[in-house]
């Protein structure tokens, strides 16, 4: 985890260890029939505010690993999202007439 996090409560913040923090990435993957499951009993439990997959594999009793990511797998969720991930491709587009 490189960001830092703060967990403020009643005018104070707390700051967690980052040792034992993992940033959760998209895509996630799962076997399709748990994965069905578990959003099957999230309905039928009427959880709507869950984040991510993982939040509702683990909610019914799943596991969920844990493997080494990138940063340049990142969610395109903001208009600021999307101008940094434009730059990216733009960088990495090849020269006129040498294609993709």
């Amino acid at each position: 985890m490189v960001d830092g996090l703060r967990f403020p409560r009643y005018g104070e913040a707390r700051i967690p260890e980052r040792a034992n923090l993992y940033s959760g990435q998209s895509p996630q993957a799962f076997r399709y029939d748990l994965l069905v499951d578990a959003h099957r009993k999230a309905a039928a439990d009427g959880i709507t505010d869950a984040t991510d997959d993982a939040q509702l594999v683990l909610r019914m009793g799943g596991q969920v690993g844990v493997v080494e990511g990138s940063y340049a797998n990142f969610k395109i969720t903001t208009y600021q999202d999307f101008l940094f991930a434009t730059s990216l491709v733009e960088r990495e587009r090849p020269s006129e007439g040498e294609g993709w």
